[in-house]
């Protein structure tokens, strides 16, 4: 394939840009800023487009890097002419976002649109990707330092194997898989399933233990049965030999309850008799003890009222009138020779006559208000007397010093009231169940007849045996308590037996399924190896013809040692080691510049390795930046003879390295 002219519209800085190719060497020497890395990128978009990307970064999202900063539609066209010398022109616009880019196609010669290849016009062109297109015809400044060497395409072109490139995804599914199975550390589902597997052998053991106790305690249940079953027949055994003193028990049994009622009944009078005693024989009713509570509880919620201190003079009524008369008729006598007397005087006996009414008045209210007073006086005396004789009834609460006021002494009567009546009823109660006995056993009530010694030994057996059985029943609700305590762990022996075996069976699938995953990822690998191998004998040739030409420039100078082909080695991925004494490292211990011109040289081989015979276009940005002089010499000489056989396009910055 050979470039013949492009045009570029907007992209980047570059607008309204024309450029024709030659056909072997292409030297643009622009300064920095110009725009040469944006000229190399244009040619790459309009082969291949923009590399789809959801980065935000610039210098990730071509789309967002090559956007016209003056604005105008961004794109261009590129004329170039394939193997086969079919001229074509292609033409791409970019937008904002991918949908809205467009491409098309058209004959160079006719002008005619043209469907020799679709939008994917780099990889139908060159058989490989975007990545390996970077990696083999594009070489940049970043030689050395770009850290996604991707490869897979290009591996894929050299083995003519396109699906290769689907080989690190189904490696990466394998291992994914595998990992599920185990994970270094004792994790995955292998060691889930030893886990569970350990964890339902110990629920085994747990399991035969408590089965094993459950047996046991049947057994000794069985036995507790056995043995109550014949001291039960004993018991029987027994109570039918003394079955003819059978009568001479009911007797006693009746004459005990006869002696039980009769003894209740005598308690139950002296319960009487104690509380009658703590009341001094005088028992209230409740009402009229709660009566005297009320009263206390007025008595304490009031006051003694008390009697006014002074009182109006009984005559000063009466002398007031007596004034007032006499100064009326005086006042008009004497006013016939005194003006002033016979004013005031009338007025003055008036204000008197007045003044008598009204303390005649007041001391009538006065007289009222001192009988309410004196009714009230009475009134609590009278509660407070009646509260004392009835409380001077009952000495024994008096006489209590715990009791510190009249309401707790009235309650403390209360209760012992309360405890009267409850006591009487009961006695009441007891008597009535006497006499009634009494009525229908009479004989109960008849002198007790003395036991036999037979009558005497039955007893004692039969309570012997008694208590035996009580025993013996008492043990075996005991096995069976244990028993019901185990049997939950007992009854899941089975279920454990069945969960182990699934366990060991899941646990084998999982092993298995393991190997058959890792041996498929070792064979996965042998099979990529032997792939891979086939290409290295011509990379590692073509690599050691343009080291042999790039070290004929340098025979002469003190560097000479350190590109001796001999000492370098071509990997299945693409990377380089170098052996020196005896010991082999990667090429990253050679200078900044030696690594570039290695890489370079391997570059080199990989689009001779890829295109044989057919020799495309190769675009170089800049990649001699790191080298000195007599590096940069070297490499533009091997330049120039590459360009001899195939087009070049060189972009720098410098005259230096022009």
């Amino acid at each position: 394939m050979k470039l013949i002219e492009c045009y570029i519209e907007n992209f980047g800085r570059l607008s309204a840009f024309t450029y024709r190719f030659d056909a072997g060497m292409n030297v643009l020497c622009e300064e920095n800023g110009w725009g040469k890395s944006t000229f190399a990128a244009f040619i790459k978009a309009m082969l291949y487009g923009f590399t789809p990307t959801r980065s935000r970064s610039v210098t990730q999202n071509e789309r967002q890097k090559y956007l016209p900063w003056q604005g105008g539609v961004c794109g261009g066209s590129l004329t170039f002419e394939t193997d086969d010398g079919v001229r074509l022109r292609v033409e791409r616009t970019f937008g904002t976002k991918e949908a809205q880019d467009t491409y098309r196609l058209f004959d160079g010669v006719t002008g005619l649109p043209s469907t020799a290849f679709s939008e994917k016009l780099g990889e139908e062109l060159f058989g490989i990707d975007a990545a390996g297109y970077e990696r083999s015809t594009y070489i940049s400044e970043k030689l050395t330092s770009d850290d996604t060497k991707d490869y897979t395409g290009i591996q894929a072109r050299l083995v003519e194997m396109q699906d290769l490139s689907d080989y690190k995804i189904a490696c990466d599914r394998i291992e994914k898989q595998r990992k599920r199975y185990w994970v270094q550390g004792g994790r995955g589902a292998i060691a889930d399933a030893d886990a569970a597997l350990s964890r339902a052998r110990l629920e085994l053991t747990e399991s035969e233990e408590a089965l094993a106790k459950t047996n046991e305690l049947n057994r000794m249940s069985r036995e507790f049965e056995d043995k109550r079953t014949a001291k039960e027949a004993e018991l029987r055994a027994l109570r039918r030999e003394v079955e003819a003193s059978i009568a001479a028990r009911s007797s006693r049994a009746l004459a005990a309850h006869a002696k039980e009622l009769t003894d209740r009944a005598r308690e139950a009078r002296e319960q009487v008799d104690a509380c009658a005693s703590r009341l001094s024989g005088k028992v209230p009713t409740l009402a009229e003890v709660d009566e005297q509570i009320r009263m206390q509880r007025r008595l304490a919620e009031s006051t003694k009222p008390e009697l006014p201190k002074t009182s109006l003079p009984r005559l000063l009524p009466l002398l007031m009138f007596i004034a007032g008369v006499l100064f009326i008729p005086t006042g008009i006598l004497l006013g016939r020779t005194a003006k002033l007397f016979y004013a005031l005087g009338p007025i003055l006996g008036l204000l008197l006559i007045a003044g008598g009414i009204i303390v005649t008045f007041l001391r009538r209210r006065q007289a009222e208000t001192r009988a309410v007073i004196e009714a009230g006086r009475a009134e609590y005396d009278g509660i407070a007397a009646r509260l004392t004789a009835f409380l001077s009834d009952f000495p024994v609460v008096l006489a209590d010093k715990t009791l510190t006021d009249d309401e707790k002494r009235l309650w403390r009567v209360r209760e012992w009231v309360e405890a009267y009546r409850l006591a009487v009823h009961d006695e009441e109660q007891a008597r009535s169940q006497a006499e009634s006995f009494r009525a229908a056993h009479p004989e109960a009530f008849a002198p007790e007849r003395a036991l036999t010694a037979d009558e005497q030994s039955g007893g004692e057996k039969e309570a012997v045996l008694t208590r035996e059985i009580d025993k013996l029943r008492e043990e075996q609700e005991q096995c069976r308590r244990l028993i019901a305590r185990y049997a939950p762990a007992a009854e899941r022996y089975t279920e454990c037996a069945q969960a182990i075996v699934s366990l060991e069976a899941k646990k084998a699938a999982y092993e298995k399924s393991y190997e058959i995953l890792r041996a498929t990822l070792d064979y996965l690998k042998a099979a990529h190896d032997g792939l891979t191998t086939r290409y290295l004998g011509s990379i590692q040739l073509h690599f050691r013809d343009y080291m042999k030409l790039l070290t004929d420039e340098v025979t002469d100078t003190p560097v000479a040692d350190e590109y001796a082909t001999e000492a370098y080695t071509v990997t299945p991925d693409f990377s380089v080691q170098v052996t020196r004494f005896g010991q082999t490292k990667p090429s990253d211990v050679l200078s900044r510049g030696g690594r570039d011109l290695v890489a370079l040289c391997l570059r080199f081989a990989i689009s001779d390795a890829l295109f044989g015979d057919t020799k495309p276009f190769l675009i170089l940005d800049d990649p001699f930046i790191n080298l000195d002089d007599e590096k940069v010499k070297a490499a533009m000489e091997l330049l120039r003879r590459i360009a001899k056989d195939r087009q070049i396009l060189y972009v720098c910055c410098h005259t230096s390295r022009a």
